[in-house]
């Protein structure tokens, strides 16, 4: 199995660019998340005993898929969401002998699973929606885990900051909001920040316990 994410690493990385350059917001950056975040992303799944119901959001061209394959066990059950159909086509073709692991090509919104997950493991990127989506999917992430579960997702380091060098006032206004959501939700639960720095850009990992 592994031979064949080399064969998919090179012709996944291409994919991945073309369509940040067709859908920039969408997908969020200009390279996939690198295997150090990958591998830091899914430490709470690697704590977690007996059967694991996982959950990875924004799946993009799989590097974070892959390693959490790479952990899977045989009474796992694994959902991948990605939003973009050219994406999961090749996400169904590059995993298509775990059992355990499904894409479903749909927005987290609208997944309607009958069963909640221990782990939910996202790179979708966040701060690039507006508040209200980004405050309907916090809302659907607290309500997909169970009660203790774990939350972790990526947030670029200085981007907002970045951002806020050419916006506008209003554009500035908008920057904030987004980022008092993200703060007033980690803030909620109880939250372990990790910084990346083998990433491009470097990130910060959030891990989120969902206390209810």
């Amino acid at each position: 199995i592994s031979s064949m994410f080399y064969c998919y690493l090179f012709y996944g990385n291409c994919v991945f660019f073309g369509r940040f350059l067709w859908q920039p917001k969408q997908t969020g950056s200009i390279m996939p998340t690198s295997r150090a975040a990958a591998i830091e992303l899914i430490q709470p799944m690697l704590a977690k005993s007996g059967p694991r119901n996982i959950l990875e959001v924004g799946a993009g061209t799989g590097p974070v898929t892959e390693v959490i394959a790479e952990h899977l066990r045989t009474d796992d059950t694994f959902d991948v969401l990605e939003l973009d159909d050219v994406l999961c086509d090749l996400l169904r073709n590059k995993f298509k002998l775990y059992k355990q692991l499904k894409i479903h090509c749909v927005p987290i919104e609208q997944w309607q699973p009958d069963y909640h997950y221990d782990v939910i493991i996202s790179t979708a990127p966040l701060t690039n929606l507006t508040s209200e989506q980004i405050d309907a999917i916090l809302k659907k992430f607290e309500q997909l885990i169970k009660p203790n579960g774990v939350l972790s997702y990526l947030e670029y380091i200085g981007g907002s900051q970045l951002k806020q060098l050419v916006a506008t006032q209003e554009q500035i206004e908008i920057e904030h909001e987004r980022a008092q959501l993200l703060n007033t939700f980690r803030e909620r639960h109880k939250t372990d920040t990790v910084s990346v720095l083998v990433n491009v850009p470097p990130t910060y990992v959030h891990h989120v316990t969902i206390v209810k």
